[in-house]
């Protein structure tokens, strides 16, 4: 393979894209495609609800169901289970199976993720008159 030292133009473009599109664009490369994504044969199933958690924080409430103004507060946080000190005995009273009961609570319960804000309505702007002044 030779490598030219001339820079690329878009005048390259449809002699590379004249060899390598029809390899590419084979019938099996496009149902894979379809499969993937889970198009043919439909499969209602492909993504999960992790696969939408990165636009989560985008996500905005529709604009006519919704008050202007919501006040987001975070939920009560259940107690924190104190724990017995140990006796003189030197051994801990309490057994493994309650400290495996008191799970971790989420990071979203802790602090809720923040969202994005509505967007700003603007206050339409006047059409200026054209006005066409002649001698």
């Amino acid at each position: 393979m030779t490598t030219n030292k001339r820079p690329m133009t878009i005048y390259d473009i449809p002699g590379i894209v004249k060899t390598v599109l029809p390899l590419a664009a084979t019938p099996l490369h496009i149902t894979a495609g379809f499969r993937k994504t889970g198009i043919s044969p439909l499969n209602e199933d492909i993504f999960t609800d992790a696969d939408f958690m990165p636009s989560y924080i985008t996500d905005r409430p529709c604009p006519h169901s919704t008050t202007e103004h919501t006040i987001v507060t975070a939920p009560a946080l259940p107690p924190i289970p104190t724990i017995p000190l140990p006796g003189p005995s030197g051994m801990n009273q309490t057994s493994n199976k309650s400290l495996q009961e008191n799970d971790c609570p989420a990071p979203e319960d802790v602090r809720p993720f923040l969202k994005a804000q509505p967007r700003k309505k603007f206050a339409a702007k006047e059409k200026k008159k054209k006005i066409c002044y002649i001698d």
